[in-house]
């Protein structure tokens, strides 16, 4: 369906490169403050959170360690 989109028109099934980016750079961050778990984004920005529990002491923790990089990412895009 991606070719039949109008030209210029961005489409959902991948992230962009930018954004892709920052959620990387932000899953490293939590791994490296206290959840070595923490998922990488897949390519379509969405990460699995079956693998973390945001009410937990070390999510909140993490998330206040990498809180300038959760503020450029946004809401945690999961399933």
């Amino acid at each position: 369906c991606k070719a039949l989109a109008p030209a210029g028109h961005p489409t959902k099934t991948t992230a962009s490169a930018q954004k892709l980016a920052a959620e990387l750079k932000l899953a490293g961050c939590m791994r490296s403050h206290g959840l070595p778990g923490f998922p990488d984004p897949n390519s379509q920005g969405i990460f699995d959170r079956s693998r973390f529990n945001k009410t937990s002491p070390a999510f909140r923790a993490a998330s206040n360690a990498c809180k300038s990089l959760l503020a450029a990412v946004g809401p945690l895009p999961g399933r």
